[in-house]
């Protein structure tokens, strides 16, 4: 048995030394533009994970846990109570900024990764045109194709929120980016696209009708929305 005290020299496998330090390369690079108060966000190498970073002037990271009126920042913490594959229900919460952690990852109907976190990062500098270009591609590749299977939804055109509520809510993460084909109960037509754009209108009208009680015109701009505090005493 080597000495107490003694030193030992022993080799990391090749493969494992590489990864670990192509991971914290990768991650080096990654740092999404955003500059409020010090605040920015960037990867945690651990998990690969967006994580909120604050740096103080001299570019270091402040760990001060404090609070501070002027440095201390809260965002939103989704938890879910499941993940069976059907829809997820969970508990929103503000927890400080450091604690605020995001998957970079985005994975496709068949769990195949579409978007990494260089992705992202690297959509950040193109140009609005570029990005809204991106932004469909991206989501076009998140639908079931038609021949993999699609969703028929019947409706009553006199109970339509009701009901399309109900459908939907049913419907498991998978079936959501199907493509969606409707019928209205009673009437004779045939869903080529056309009743999908008037389902997606009347739906968007009574959601927000100001007699549904779910959405209010804020007080700054008529023209703008924002959720009614007393929804939840209707719904």
């Amino acid at each position: 048995m080597p000495k107490q005290g003694k030193k030992i020299r022993f080799n990391l496998p090749v493969g494992l030394t590489n990864r670990a330090a192509s991971m914290a390369s990768a991650a080096a690079k990654v740092k999404l533009s955003y500059d409020k108060d010090g605040w920015t966000r960037t990867i945690r190498v651990s998990d690969m994970k967006f994580q909120w970073v604050r740096f103080d002037d001299k570019g270091d990271v402040d760990l001060r846990n404090r609070f501070d009126t002027e440095r201390s920042a809260y965002v939103r913490k989704l938890v879910f109570d499941r993940d069976d594959g059907g829809l997820r229900r969970g508990n929103i919460s503000l927890v400080p900024a450091s604690e605020g952690l995001v998957d970079s990852k985005i994975k496709s109907a068949d769990n195949r990764d579409l978007v990494s976190y260089a992705d992202i990062a690297a959509a950040q500098i193109k140009s609005f045109e570029e990005k809204t270009q991106w932004f469909q591609e991206t989501c076009s590749q998140l639908c079931v194709e038609w021949n993999e299977g699609h969703m028929r939804m019947n409706v009553r055109r006199e109970y339509l929120l009701g009901d399309s509520m109900e459908a939907v809510m049913s419907l498991s993460r998978k079936d959501l980016r199907k493509v969606w084909r409707f019928e209205f109960i009673g009437e004779v037509g045939i869903d080529a696209g056309g009743l999908a754009r008037e389902w997606f209108q009347l739906v968007t009208e009574e959601v927000f009708d100001p007699d549904m009680g779910l959405w209010q015109s804020t007080e700054a701009n008529q023209m703008m929305m924002q959720i009614n505090p007393a929804s939840g005493t209707f719904f």
